[in-house]
């Protein structure tokens, strides 16, 4: 399962880069790999010290307090792939 589940970042990684406009490609790469690599070495910290203390099963409630810390940093994050615009220019197209 390990292939697998490496492979998957990769190539979801790749799609999304794909969608995006060509001049902000790198930026987004940037903040995607920063993202990974931070939330995977504090949540095998966080997630590690809590379970020792507590149990296994207190980690989940780690991972939910993670991800709801990290909403407002995405908020802060500029939308740079807008799918309503492009939608649009689809359905132009069409006609």
């Amino acid at each position: 399962m390990t292939p697998f589940t490496a492979g998957l970042g990769i190539a979801t990684d790749s799609w999304a880069l794909g969608l995006l406009p060509k001049e902000s490609r790198g930026r987004f790469a940037g903040v995607l790999n920063l993202g990974n690599a931070v939330g995977t070495s504090l949540g095998a910290l966080l997630t590690g010290r809590i379970g020792t203390m507590f149990g296994l099963l207190w980690i989940f409630l780690v991972v939910g307090v993670i991800l709801w810390v990290a909403i407002p940093f995405f908020l802060r994050v500029p939308e740079v792939f807008k799918p309503a615009e492009r939608a649009s220019e689809v359905i132009l197209r069409g006609n």
